[in-house]
Parts: C-alpha cells; sequence; structure tokens
C-alpha cells in the first residue's frame, strides 16, 4: 500500500518543485537533516510528507513528522532533532 501512495504522491511532488530541488530534500533526508516545507495549501505539505516517507523505502523515519504546525509552534522548528515540519 505504501508503494501506490508514493507513485501517486511522487508524480504530483515532481509537478509542483524541480527534480534538482526534490533531489536535494531527499539527499537531506537520508542525511538526517530537518526540512521545513512551505505552502499554502495543507494538502500539498501533507502530500509532500507522506511522499517523502514512503520514498525512504527500505528505511525509516524515526523523528518526528509534523503535517501542519501552528503558528503558536514555531518555536518547534528550532529543535536540534531533525523533523519534517509543514508550515
Amino acid at each position: 500500500m505504501d508503494y501506490a501512495e508514493s507513485q501517486f504522491g511522487f508524480h504530483k511532488v515532481l509537478s509542483f518543485i524541480p527534480f534538482d530541488d526534490f533531489l536535494f530534500i531527499f539527499i537531506s533526508l537520508l542525511h538526517e537533516k530537518s526540512i521545513i516545507i512551505v505552502s499554502e495549501k495543507t494538502s500539498l505539505t501533507t502530500g509532500l510528507i507522506t511522499t517523502l516517507r514512503c520514498l525512504m523505502m527500505p528505511f525509516e523515519w524515526c523523528f518526528p513528522s509534523i503535517y501542519n504546525v501552528s503558528e503558536d509552534c514555531f518555536c518547534m522548528l528550532n529543535s536540534p532533532v531533525p523533523l519534517i515540519a509543514g508550515v
């Protein structure tokens, strides 16, 4: 089931993000760096986070994934723990 999500999400993500930027984000995830995704549409941030986590197979992202960070919690983005967050 994860593969079906990643195939659909992969096509959608690449239509909004240039491949070089996507590759940079993916490599940053493999190096356990924090990724903050900014978009006006929460569906795009959620889709991108889900796709990235599915495409990391056989690896797993064991750090926090926050699909929608409210303005009250922006202080969490400075965390020393790597995370994926959508804003």
